[in-house]
């Protein structure tokens, strides 16, 4: 029995990969922790994540969940700073039937206190795990580079159902795999004839300036210092730019961090690599370090993110960069997994950030000077350069 009085509008897309039997169900929307919501940014995200498997008006999110594992659903959520997901794997034969039952969740969202008080406790365990542990270093360094906003502490009971009504209006669904017309069909009976109508990411996102071009931080987790570095790109960057500034700068054993940090000072670290294609455009790097002082860090750092830097890099240092984003792509086209978040983040940034053989072919054929002239224009020069 469908449990709604009417069918409802839903923004739906269809991609079709040949072959790929398991189809992949994803709910998505562009309301994430940094969202903003009545002025202030959105903390309540990963609370309403937790609550979509409370949110169907008959089933328990036990029985719901149950329901869904009946026919071989494997069911995950996430929330990120920009979007929201829910997502499940599942065989061809049962699209309807799990498309009907998430969206029945998603869409009414009819949420008891009880389920709210329990998860709002477990998302403070999380929280105070994931602050404890270091793990939420780069989204409080990303946070620190955003001018600042008064942050919202999570609504009463009373309040969520009506911010949810008014804010999370605008899901999309996103199904993946060997689509065929009978499929679609399936899909376009529960809900209004499909609208086509655009998801409007830049209206819900934070598209607030970079305080510097250039940032430094400094931390320390569980007792270790952290050095982190953040770089602003110009906005016309790419994801082969992106691609090879990641791997010139902080990828491979004879990378150009590597020699310095291991090879000259004699210790491991971790780094990590992270780009944000949004609004704005930028990449953080960051490390622990010992036996380094600060200043001698930023020092290090300002000499090798200038444009003669790069312009003087040896041919084998872009050559590398060049078949390491080669070696990489060819990876991920082997990861079906990895291949399913990029069409999601596709459509939900409304611009392709994958590698797809158009791309790839042209990286093939970058030559080394062309290469490093795409980095020098994304890290050092203006608009228009």
């Amino acid at each position: 029995m469908d449990v709604r009085k009417e069918k409802v509008d839903m923004n739906i897309a269809f991609y079709e990969i040949k072959g790929q039997n398991i189809l992949s169900i994803n709910f998505v929307i562009p309301i994430g922790t940094k969202t903003i919501y009545d002025g202030k940014v959105n903390k309540f995200a990963h609370l309403v994540e937790h609550l979509l498997f409370h949110g169907h008006p008959e089933y328990s999110q036990y029985e719901l969940m149950l329901k869904l594992e009946e026919m071989g659903a494997i069911v995950n959520a996430e929330t990120n700073d920009f979007y929201t997901e829910l997502y499940a794997r599942i065989q061809k034969k049962y699209l309807k039937n799990v498309v009907k039952i998430l969206s029945e969740a998603i869409l009414i969202f009819d949420i008891r206190k009880q389920d709210y008080l329990r998860e709002k406790e477990i998302i403070r365990i999380e929280e105070y795990d994931w602050n404890k542990t270091g793990m939420s270093l780069i989204g409080n360094i990303v946070d620190s580079c955003f001018e600042s906003i008064k942050k919202d502490r999570s609504p009463s009971f009373f309040n969520l159902k009506s911010i949810y009504e008014a804010l999370y209006n605008n899901w999309s669904l996103v199904i993946i795999g060997d689509v065929s017309p009978e499929n679609k069909d399936e899909i376009y009976s529960l809900f209004k004839s499909n609208n086509k109508k655009e998801i409007n990411f830049p209206k819900n996102i934070l598209t607030t300036k970079m305080i510097n071009k250039k940032f430094y931080f400094n931390n320390k987790v569980d007792g270790k210092q952290v050095f982190t570095y953040v770089h602003e790109c110009t906005k016309t960057t790419g994801i082969i730019e992106m691609k090879l500034i990641c791997n010139i700068y902080a990828v491979g054993l004879s990378s150009v961090l590597y020699d310095y940090l291991v090879a000259e000072n004699n210790y491991c670290y971790s780094i990590n690599f992270k780009d944000y294609v949004v609004d704005n455009k930028f990449f953080a790097i960051y490390f622990t370090y010992e036996n380094i002082k600060f200043n001698e860090l930023k020092s290090y750092f300002d000499n090798i993110f200038t444009e003669d830097f790069v312009r003087n890099l040896p041919m084998k240092e872009i050559e590398r960069a060049i078949n390491m984003v080669i070696t990489h792509t060819l990876l991920k086209r082997e990861n079906t997994s990895s291949i399913m978040n990029d069409i999601i983040e596709n459509y939900i940034f409304n611009q392709d950030i994958t590698i797809n053989q158009d791309v790839f072919e042209e990286v093939k054929r970058l030559s080394v000077e062309d290469a490093r002239s795409i980095v020098i224009k994304a890290l050092f020069q203006s608009e228009g350069v």
